[in-house]
């Protein structure tokens, strides 16, 4: 919450009109800058004892499973409704394949009935004219923004930086920033194949040409190990030339 005051500064300064951003960003506080700015905002919101008594509580989960409320995402399936609340509305999303998930994990610590009431449920406060579609959507693609994160921290190893000097860090930066980007057309290139772009550098890893040369003749021979389906798929959609 403290951090999201210096952004504010930086949001002001470039005259960015709107922000998406997680729960751990929410407070009234942070809200009422946001409209001193004129900036709208998409926020995801803790479920606190007030929103469960206050909205929560008041949903019928039956009538909210229903197709009209019903929001295909990427990887699951959503239902929502909205209350307004706060010169804004509040969207209540019910996720009931994470419910089933979230219930046999609580059930299995010895969790009770009561406080599985609302596992499944999840909470998003706006200030746009949009409606629950658009807000839904938008604000769950913002994972891309997280998995870029988990990408470079992991994959491309932007983990605790053994440099210290500026300039040394802001070259490991540049560069963990320019093999994104490139793992990013990777992604880009395979989106077809169903892999993603680190899953498609672990395949590659078992594949090689082999490089030979008669130092009398200089005669020279290459040839590329028998490589999977998967592996053949991806070096044919990126492009590169091999031999078969």
């Amino acid at each position: 919450m403290k951090i999201f005051k210096d952004m504010l500064v930086e949001m002001k300064s470039r005259r960015l009109s709107s922000v998406i951003v997680d729960r751990g960003m929410y407070s009234k506080s942070n809200i009422d800058d946001l409209r001193m700015v004129h900036s709208e905002v998409i926020c995801g919101v803790r479920k606190t004892s007030f929103f469960t008594s206050t909205f929560l509580g008041h949903v019928n989960r039956d009538e909210l499973y229903t197709k009209p409320y019903r929001i295909p995402l990427k990887n699951t399936q959503v239902y929502a409704t909205s209350f307004p609340w706060n010169s804004g509305n509040l969207v209540v999303v019910y996720n009931p394949s994470l419910e089933v998930v979230r219930r046999e994990m609580h059930y299995a610590k010895g969790g009770g009935d009561e406080k599985a009431k609302f596992l499944g449920y999840s909470l998003i406060f706006h200030t746009t004219t949009d409606d629950e579609k658009t807000v839904v959507r938008r604000y769950f693609e913002k994972d891309v923004v997280e998995r870029s994160f988990k990408q470079l921290k992991g994959v491309l190893g932007l983990r605790p930086i053994r440099v210290w000097l500026p300039e040394h860090i802001e070259g490991h930066v540049k560069i963990c920033y320019l093999s994104y980007a490139l793992l990013s057309l990777l992604g880009y290139k395979i989106r077809k194949l169903g892999v993603s772009a680190p899953e498609a550098l672990d395949e590659l890893r078992s594949g090689y040409t082999v490089h030979l040369r008669d130092i009398d003749s200089n005669f020279e021979w290459s040839t590329t190990v028998t490589l999977k389906k998967i592996q053949e798929k991806i070096l044919d959609a990126v492009g590169v030339v091999y031999k078969k």
